[in-house]
Parts: C-alpha cells; sequence; structure tokens
C-alpha cells in the first residue's frame, strides 16, 4: 500500500515540475496528442478538456506570464541592502 501512494506523489511531482518548466509550446503538442489518442481510446470527455486547455494556452507568447504579471513597482535596489549581502561573505 505504501508503494502505491509514494507512487501516486512521485507522479503527482513529475506532472507539476513538466507543467512548470516545459516549454509552452512542448506542452501544446503533448496535448494535441493526447487528445487525439483519447479520442482513439474513446475517452471524448478528456479528449475535449484536453483540447480546450490547449485552445485556452495557445494565445499565449512563451511560458514565462510575464505580460500577465503586473509591473513592479520597486525598479532599483537600496544601497544598504547590496551592503549586507557584501557583509555576510
Amino acid at each position: 500500500m505504501q508503494e502505491i501512494i509514494v507512487a501516486i506523489i512521485v507522479l503527482a511531482a513529475c506532472g507539476f515540475t513538466l507543467k512548470r518548466y516545459l516549454p509552452r509550446a512542448f506542452r501544446l503538442a503533448m496535448a494535441q496528442r493526447l487528445a487525439a489518442q483519447c479520442t482513439r481510446w474513446g475517452w471524448h470527455r478528456l479528449a475535449r478538456r484536453l483540447a480546450m486547455v490547449s485552445k485556452v494556452d495557445a494565445g499565449a507568447c512563451s511560458s514565462c506570464d510575464a505580460c500577465k504579471k503586473a509591473p513592479s513597482k520597486q525598479t532599483g535596489f537600496a544601497l544598504s541592502a547590496l551592503k549586507d549581502t557584501l557583509r555576510r561573505r
């Protein structure tokens, strides 16, 4: 039983890591191929869901999502913070 739980946790961590760090184009290609395979197997609901995800993600330019985030108000750094980091080393 413990092996099954560990396998589920490892697969979930792997899926999260792949979703987070793979380039968007690669993720879209994977989603499209999985949707096609799910259609062949008769899993139409999952195929529609994967196709919908790939259509939503197709509108963005890259995987960084920088354009969606609000710009930072702080553009510089404090000189005291730089001195503190130099003292630590």
